[in-house]
């Protein structure tokens, strides 16, 4: 059964949150629980899922921003209630 796509699930504990919170929760996990591993995945690029694998082929190059500016954004717009 195919709910809503790939990544649609009954439980998505990480789905509000924006990829920096992820990432700093990554080094805190990896640090604190003594698994490095985590921190490889918190340092890695965010690929495109949706283009073939190309070396420019990331979310910041299809989007025209970094994520660090996406995040501030975001919350200029939710936070700051500046935009629509």
């Amino acid at each position: 059964n195919d709910r809503y796509d790939c990544s649609a699930a009954d439980i998505n504990p990480i789905g509000s949150a924006d990829k920096a919170l992820v990432r700093e929760a990554l080094r805190w996990c990896a640090d604190e629980l003594g698994a490095p591993v985590l921190l490889e995945v918190a340092e890695a690029t965010p690929l495109s899922e949706t283009e073939p694998e190309e070396e420019d082929a990331t979310d910041e190059a299809d989007m025209g921003m970094s994520y660090a500016m996406l995040s501030r954004l975001s919350s200029l717009r939710k936070a700051g209630r500046l935009g629509p």
